[in-house]
């Protein structure tokens, strides 16, 4: 028994000394102002200017305008796993962190989402040693101080993607009872679209004009698969495979017009890792490239685009069971357009999506 606990000892102090730390430069990627709350798992959106100004989505009692804030929602923190309800804000334009509204209740895995200034978070789980999907929607309105409860989803969700495009929320995979497409329309509630049709859970999931590209995730073992849902048919179809299987991942439209794919993990204890990689998509020719490896290789972060930038805050070091050995909160943002991207060629720039603001230098550090 000694001997045993001798081992484990070694072996859990090795994992803690040999956590990877940022690396000090790579082409297009800075490090920005660290999260207050170090974690991972979270759910993360970008609350964009609503239609009567920026005033929608200043925080109570503000002075003058604000500029877009990166929104993250719960998520695990911690040795012992602990579920949180925190919510973080970053300032664009400052590049400032504040505190917002905690969650109604703690929530790892879930989904966010955007609309005029109104932030939405759907599904996830209560406990980490639990993972038990939730149905819950909840809304933080413009210039509010507390979540509102909106009626529930027709089914539990965690470790899915929850996306806005004119006007409704899309819910696009995860853990629970089907995988049919969740649609939520402020006026008229909850509908049900087509199934994907492979089934998964910690997948990418990125809007290309009226398309949803379904990327990588896992479910018995760890994808390379990507689906494409076109919105308007409630229809899917194949798209190109990864280069090699992730999950976990950050996953967005760039102002290159490319789909980037950073990070993510298999999970597994023995043999699995952290996925020190970055994929592109030119969308026109469905091939991939390889962009600059991130500063921190992580998984479980919470991520969104911004002004055409990439921005990856928080997530683990470790995959699976070991992430408690390796939350970080760090902060970094990703400039396609001052990196080059190999392997990649050269085409027509897909639109960028129409709710973003246009393209224009790092964010402030």
């Amino acid at each position: 028994m000694v001997v045993i606990l001798v081992i484990l000892g070694a072996f859990v102090g090795n994992l803690l000394t040999s956590n990877t730390y940022p690396r000090s430069e790579a082409d297009g990627w800075v490090r920005l102002n660290d999260m207050p709350h170090p974690r991972g798992e979270t759910g993360a959106t970008i609350v964009l200017p609503g239609p009567t100004g920026t005033q929608d989505i200043c925080p109570p009692h503000a002075t003058g305008g604000c500029e877009p804030q990166f929104l993250v929602a719960g998520g695990i923190r911690g040795l012992l796993g602990k579920t949180v309800d925190t919510v973080d804000i970053l300032d664009a334009r400052t590049g400032k962190w504040r505190s917002g509204p905690a969650l109604p209740e703690p929530r790892h895995h879930p989904g966010a989402a955007a609309i005029d200034g109104a932030t939405y978070i759907s599904g996830g789980a209560r406990k980490a040693s639990k993972w038990t999907p939730e149905r819950n929607l909840w809304v933080l309105r413009p210039g509010s101080d507390s979540w509102d409860p909106l009626p529930d989803m027709p089914e539990a969700r965690m470790a899915h993607a929850m996306l806005a495009f004119n006007g409704k929320l899309y819910v696009i995979g995860g853990r629970g009872k089907t995988s049919r497409v969740l649609i939520y329309d402020r006026t008229s509630g909850w509908t049900e679209g087509a199934a994907m049709p492979e089934p998964r859970d910690h997948l990418g999931a990125v809007l290309v004009q009226n398309k949803i590209y379904a990327i990588g995730g896992r479910r018995n073992a760890v994808l390379r698969r990507v689906d494409i849902y076109d919105i308007p048919t409630d229809t899917w179809s194949p798209g190109p495979p990864l280069p090699k299987p992730t999950s976990g991942m950050a996953a967005e439209l760039l102002a290159d017009g490319r789909i980037h794919v950073v990070g993510g993990e298999d999970p597994g204890t023995f043999g699995g890792g952290v996925v020190d990689r970055h994929y592109v998509l030119d969308i026109a020719s469905g091939r991939w490239g390889t962009g600059p490896k991130a500063l921190l290789a992580v998984h479980g972060a919470a991520s969104d685009e911004i002004a055409g930038l990439l921005l990856i805050a928080g997530g683990s070091r470790r995959q699976g069971t070991l992430s408690v050995l390796a939350w970080t909160g760090v902060l970094q943002s990703f400039n396609p357009r001052e990196a080059p991207v190999r392997s990649q060629p050269s085409s027509t720039p897909s639109p960028t999506r129409s709710s973003a603001p246009q393209p224009g230098g790092t964010l402030p550090g």
